[in-house]
């Protein structure tokens, strides 16, 4: 009898060893600290945070059919390694995600849904860590796209819990293309997207402006004139953008933009896009 009761206190000591270990894997996030700056440099406000734009590779670009099927892996195993970055990143506060499509909305949720919020409309999303963000609203602003599709991009009103400011991130995937239709819309785009800007700026609140612009050098300029600043070298006055723009841009209002990274790990892989990141100085 007594070594049944030893046996059944061990099984149950090795059981609760288990859990711990399971507990261990899920427990809440800690929050996002810019404060590991690279290499030790410009120490940073506890507060601040981590910004991303990613252009995920929509799933109908490789999906059987798909103009890039069979030579990349699927969307759910792709949006299964987006997390996985993401994660190595710890897990950045705020998110502006392009081409994310309801197929990968649904693995994005199962795989982190425990760490984001995310809203949007179709295939352009914007996720914020609830333990760094409150929500305060939403709205879209709609673009002219392709062919006279007009599109909705999402417009979402946080709260910074650190310090009660307001601000208001916008997430925008602009028309491609090399022609003067597409170029137009380009140019429609981005006046509607920065009167966005210019409305929440007058409400006294701090604006983050991400996406895939599909513009290397006009948006910089034209941000720049809107008050705009992005932690990719360059100067606005006189407007000069940085010596390798990319398509994929963050810009902030109202706060200090800094710490300019990018990602390649992610292309070929994950995505046709690099990601971006940079610091927010709140």
């Amino acid at each position: 009898m007594l070594l049944a009761r030893r046996d059944l206190r061990s099984a149950c000591l090795a059981l609760l060893a288990v859990l711990t270990a399971v507990a261990g894997l899920t427990a809440p996030i800690a929050p996002d600290r810019a404060a590991a700056a690279p290499g030790g440099k410009d120490p940073v406000d506890p507060a601040d945070v981590t910004a991303v734009t990613f252009n995920a590779l929509g799933h109908g670009h490789t999906r059987p059919g798909g103009n890039k099927c069979c030579t990349w892996d699927q969307a759910p195993r792709r949006t299964r390694g987006l997390v996985q970055v993401l994660a190595g990143h710890g897990f950045p506060a705020l998110v502006g995600l392009q081409e994310f499509t309801p197929v990968q909305k649904r693995v994005f949720v199962r795989n982190a849904g425990k760490v984001y919020n995310l809203w949007g409309e179709v295939d352009n999303h914007v996720a914020w860590r609830p333990d760094t963000f409150k929500l305060v609203g939403t709205r879209t602003v709609t673009i002219p796209y392709l062919r006279n599709h007009d599109r909705r991009m999402p417009v979402v009103t946080l709260r910074h819990l650190p310090t009660g400011r307001t601000t208001t991130v916008i997430n925008v995937h602009n028309p491609a293309g090399k022609s003067p239709e597409a170029a137009k819309d380009r140019s429609r785009a981005v006046t509607r997207e920065l009167k966005v800007v210019r409305q929440e700026q007058a409400k006294g609140r701090a604006v983050v402006l991400v996406g895939d612009f599909n513009d290397k050098q006009g948006i910089f300029c034209r941000a720049a004139r809107a008050g705009l600043a992005s932690a990719n070298p360059g100067t606005a006055k006189p407007c000069a953008p940085p010596r390798r723009p990319s398509i994929d841009w963050i810009f902030a209002d109202g706060q200090r933009v800094a710490d300019y990274r990018v990602d390649g790990s992610v292309y070929g892989t994950i995505s046709d896009h690099r990601m971006v990141l940079s610091r927010i100085d709140y």
